[in-house]
């Protein structure tokens, strides 16, 4: 009589590596009746997963990494203007001084 081969979700999946991190693998393994290569091998897929998860994060897609550079290129021009208007007031301060009252 051979096994059947079982299926899991991943939610249960998740379910059984947090259960096997708080009560331990061995009541883990024996209480779904699983083989330690089977936690083994979740355990790595996940870890994986979670890697590819936060390199997709910290690596901003193509388009917005466009997006974000064309809003940089937008502020930069503001931060210009300003500082050239900053610099014709102050320009024309010094030129025409404010009689003391």
């Amino acid at each position: 009589m051979s096994k059947q081969r079982r299926s899991f979700r991943l939610e249960d999946k998740l379910k059984i590596l947090r259960e096997a991190d708080e009560i331990g693998i061995k009541k883990t393994l024996q209480r779904h009746n699983l083989s330690y290569s089977v936690l083994f091998r979740w355990r790595e897929k996940l870890e994986v997963l979670n890697k590819l998860a936060i390199d997709q994060v910290n690596h901003p897609s193509q388009q917005e990494l466009k997006l974000l550079i064309e809003e940089n290129t937008r502020l930069k021009k503001i931060i210009a203007e300003q500082a050239l208007l900053l610099e014709i007031n102050k320009e024309y301060m010094r030129s025409h001084p404010h009689p003391k009252s």
